[in-house]
């Protein structure tokens, strides 16, 4: 946590960084089947660290379901009261502020994107991959995003056939 934190000092020094957002899908996965008790009451207390107020101008976005939240916030009680308990809990795990926070939470309805959003979304990781790792050449871009959007079956799936088509190109020199 320091580290992360000594991080965003810097760039909020160096770089006139007001503050991260913090998107998070975590908690999607504290329910998947096989997951354990103990590794759901660790993620609950990153998601402590996260959702606690320890991050300095922070942002923080908790991506989940509707079905998931109602899930966390009935195991996340007792669980929470165990984490309260143990001595090794680190101060920024403020798993109170969490508990608070997951009660008040309102999901709030996120439509889903249509095929145009799904390419300015496209673009505009090619957009900050430029801004990065420097501007590529790739005349077939048009297509190869006509084609991943369709292919893709969820944002998240585009953006990570964009990014690889993008490093891989970065790397092999288009």
């Amino acid at each position: 946590y320091r580290r992360l934190l000594l991080w965003l000092e810097l760039l909020a020094r160096v770089e006139g960084c007001e503050g991260p957002v913090v998107i998070l899908d975590e908690a999607e996965n504290l329910y998947r089947p096989g997951v354990s008790r103990a590794e759901r009451r660790t993620a609950l207390r990153s998601l402590g660290f996260y959702c606690g107020g320890t991050i300095p101008r922070a942002c923080v976005v908790l991506a989940v379901t509707p079905e998931t939240l109602v899930s966390l916030r009935e195991e996340a009680g007792e669980l929470l009261d165990e984490i309260e308990e143990q001595v090794t809990a680190l101060p920024q795990e403020d798993v109170a502020m969490l508990r608070r926070r997951l009660l008040r939470a309102r999901p709030l309805d996120v439509k889903k994107l249509d095929a145009e959003q799904r390419r300015e979304l496209a673009e505009r990781v090619r957009i900050v991959h430029g801004k990065v790792r420097g501007r590529l050449d790739d005349p077939d871009w048009s297509a190869w995003v006509e084609r991943a959007q369709k292919e893709s079956k969820t944002p998240r799936e585009l953006l990570r056939r964009a990014i690889e088509r993008l490093e891989r190109l970065a790397f092999v020199g288009g």
